[in-house]
């Protein structure tokens, strides 16, 4: 299940569009979350995939990683970005 309120509306309509979830969104053109929860490191190695370095990775992704492709978020409430972290620490096989 996506996540609730706000944060399902922002996951689907925006990260949705390139990102895949199972079940959830059928994004192709970035990596597949469906499984982010069991992965180690974010980014291809730039953080750590633990509670701090994913909210920190929604935050400061272009500044982690200069040119990745993941639009900024700056105008998604911190409220927001904090429940799709949530969920997202959930998203494991």
């Amino acid at each position: 299940q996506p996540p609730a309120g706000e944060a399902a509306t922002v996951f689907v309509d925006r990260c949705g569009q390139c990102h895949r979830v199972a079940g959830v969104t059928e994004g192709k053109r970035a990596p597949d979350l469906t499984d982010l929860a069991s992965r180690p490191t974010l980014g291809a190695g730039v953080i750590a995939n633990d509670s701090e370095g994913l909210r920190r990775w929604l935050h400061e992704h272009q500044r982690l990683k200069h040119g990745n492709a993941m639009p900024r978020h700056d105008d998604v409430a911190d409220e927001t970005l904090e429940q799709i972290a949530d969920w997202l620490e959930t998203l494991a096989p």
